[in-house]
């Protein structure tokens, strides 16, 4: 961080998810065979997998994806991408983006919009949203209400409650982890809304997902998981 962007053009090969996100959050030493001489370097993206693992580990049942999932992002800078790949990858058909600069979301939806989702015939669907007053289209019925809610931004918001309306309830990750006790989203979500079924989960979530993946890419070892989530929560409390 921040070069995840620009570290892809570096790299001599890039893994199958950095080409989609177009983005490389870690670097992996090629050797052949025993030899200690690095031959290449592959970049690679794990910033999915964490946002993949923490939502399908916390959708109950009834909101088990199907043709009728719909989430909301917020954000379309930094890690936006790979949270929308992360939602095509766990077969999210329709997405809403929101972004407080409207040509930052369109762009980041135009290289997303229509591509083929993993395991059928579906194809992803983005809705550029230029405000968060809860569209039009979500109270006509055309679209069920979003179960999956991600704020990607930088900055720590609020979010209306109508965007809520799920009678199943939902997931709501907020990626921005630095100051998460901050979160005015996941305040909400805890005080009023965990009795309607909806999980806040921060950024601590997501993270160390990644963090075992990144392990066994450098090792090709299993992650020592306890040790290392333990590590992470004793280092982020002290």
């Amino acid at each position: 961080m921040p070069y995840k962007l620009e570290a892809i053009d570096l790299v001599d090969i890039r893994s199958e998810h950095a080409r989609a996100i177009g983005a490389v959050n870690i670097l992996v030493p090629i050797r052949a065979g025993d030899s200690p001489r690095v031959t290449a370097i592959k970049g690679d993206n794990t910033d999915w997998i964490g946002i993949y693992c923490s939502v399908e580990a916390h959708l109950s049942p009834v909101n088990a994806v199907s043709a009728h999932t719909t989430a909301l992002v917020i954000g379309a800078g930094g890690v936006a991408p790979a949270t929308i790949y992360a939602l095509a990858q766990l077969g999210v058909q329709h997405i809403f983006l929101y972004n407080r600069t409207h040509s930052r979301a369109q762009i980041l939806a135009e290289r997303f919009h229509d591509q083929p989702l993993p395991g059928g015939n579906a194809r992803l669907q983005i809705h550029v949203i230029q405000s968060l007053d809860v569209p039009a289209i979500l109270s006509t019925g055309r679209l069920a209400m979003p179960t999956i809610i991600i704020s990607a931004a930088a900055a720590y918001l609020s979010l209306d409650l109508g965007w809520f309306g799920s009678k199943t309830g939902g997931v709501v990750l907020e990626l921005n982890y630095i100051n998460r006790a901050e979160s005015k989203l996941l305040r909400v979500v805890e005080s009023r809304l965990r009795l309607k079924g909806w999980i806040p989960l921060d950024g601590l979530k997501s993270l160390p997902e990644q963090a075992y993946r990144q392990f066994e890419m450098w090792t090709g070892k299993p992650a020592p998981r306890k040790a290392m989530l333990e590590s992470v929560l004793r280092q982020y409390a002290g």
